[in-house]
């Protein structure tokens, strides 16, 4: 490696070599994940929720519209139910009885009357001609015969008036009362048709709802077939945008399970200069840290073997990094440091950590010992420092 208190030493150097088939297909699928990785498709931006139906939206506003269209039939029948509650039936006796008596009633009094004064009068000739022909007129037996005709005349008459007023009153009395019963009887009808005038408006709503409420669910089936096509063209992206990705991992899944066979060589060489970094250089990372970093590319790749893609250099993928000089071999700056993905895996699992790694970062390197995967840089050339 170099010089130690003044002797030189003599450095073996293993140099594995991989057939060309193999390290070719390996380089192309290392690019091919580059370009996955560069121009893999964003995610579906789309709407993934079907907006209403028309009919919902129609059914919604005649709704909203509909909101207080039976409040007047309501206030209606209300102020009818009101009025017949205020209603106070009419009393017989506080009545006026006198616009149901017949006008003519006295007519009709003094008509009989007149014909039973008549007869009394005839009743006194009759008295009259008999003392007459017992040659007692103007005695007392005809004064007699006179008062008491007189006397039977007042009472006839005063039971006619009273019999024909008593009649007159009680038809003007069944004419007040049908009239009351009438007015009654209007009052329940009013009450009634209140009740029909609300039922009636309670109908027409439920009919104007249902109606509603068909028009909303035609609109949910529509809505629910433009969810279910918008579903289906999601999915649909999402499948095409995985097909390079799934392409991608049969490449490496074909790799990783290819027996590759493997050819190594030794060489030896006696540096004139010491070089105390190169014997302590990172070791390549497993396919689980590469996968832990590149998701599925990562795991992919890191199925073809440590040797083959070296070890993952970037300073994005290191942390507690110290500075160690320059490598008098390489001339480039050595540092000591840990990766993130052991640092992670100890903090998860518990695991002690690994010993900490020393190398260069790619950053540092030239292009042609580089590559880049899914955005960082990889070491590949297999002559500088067994790295």
């Amino acid at each position: 490696m170099g010089k130690s208190s003044g002797s030189q030493t003599s450095t073996v150097r293993n140099v594995t070599t991989l057939p060309a088939w193999y390290e070719s297909a390996a380089q192309g699928a290392i690019s091919e994940a580059n370009t996955a990785a560069n121009n893999l498709a964003q995610p579906y931006r789309g709407n993934t929720v079907a907006g209403l139906d028309p009919l919902q939206q129609q059914a919604i506003n005649l709704t909203g519209q509909n909101i207080g269209a039976t409040n007047p039939a309501f206030q209606q029948a209300g102020q009818t139910a009101g009025q017949v509650a205020g209603y106070t039936p009419q009393n017989f006796l506080s009545g006026d009885l006198s616009g149901y008596m017949n006008p003519y009633l006295e007519n009709v009094e003094q008509a009989a009357l007149g014909n039973m004064d008549q007869a009394y009068k005839q009743t006194l000739n009759t008295i009259g001609d008999r003392a007459i022909n017992a040659g007692a007129f103007g005695g007392s037996r005809q004064g007699v015969a006179e008062g008491v005709a007189a006397a039977e005349n007042a009472r006839q008459m005063g039971d006619l008036s009273a019999q024909i007023r008593a009649q007159g009153f009680g038809q003007a009395a069944g004419m007040m009362q049908s009239d009351m019963d009438r007015a009654m009887q209007g009052q329940q009808l009013n009450l009634q048709g209140a009740g029909v005038q609300g039922d009636l408006a309670n109908a027409q709503q439920n009919a104007y709802l249902q109606s509603i409420q068909a028009a909303m669910s035609a609109g949910q089936i529509n809505q629910a077939q433009a969810q279910a096509l918008i579903d289906q063209t999601v999915s649909q992206y999402d499948a095409m945008r995985n097909v390079p990705l799934e392409q991608l991992n049969i490449r490496l899944a074909a790799l990783g399970g290819t027996q590759v066979p493997i050819s190594s060589t030794q060489t030896s060489r006696t540096p004139t200069t010491g070089n105390p970094f190169v014997g302590g250089l990172g070791g390549a990372m497993s396919g689980a840290q590469l996968g832990s970093m590149f998701g599925p590319i990562g795991t992919g790749i890191g199925a073809i073997g440590g040797g083959l893609l070296g070890f993952l250099s970037d300073e994005r993928s290191k942390t507690n990094i110290e500075p160690l000089g320059m490598d008098p071999g390489s001339g480039m700056p050595m540092y000591a440091y840990d990766y993130k993905s052991d640092v992670e895996n100890a903090m998860q699992t518990g695991a002690p950590m690994p010993p900490k790694r020393v190398g260069p970062m790619a950053q540092d390197m030239p292009d042609d010992m580089v590559d880049e995967i899914g955005g960082m840089k990889v070491v590949r050339n297999f002559g500088f420092g067994g790295f």
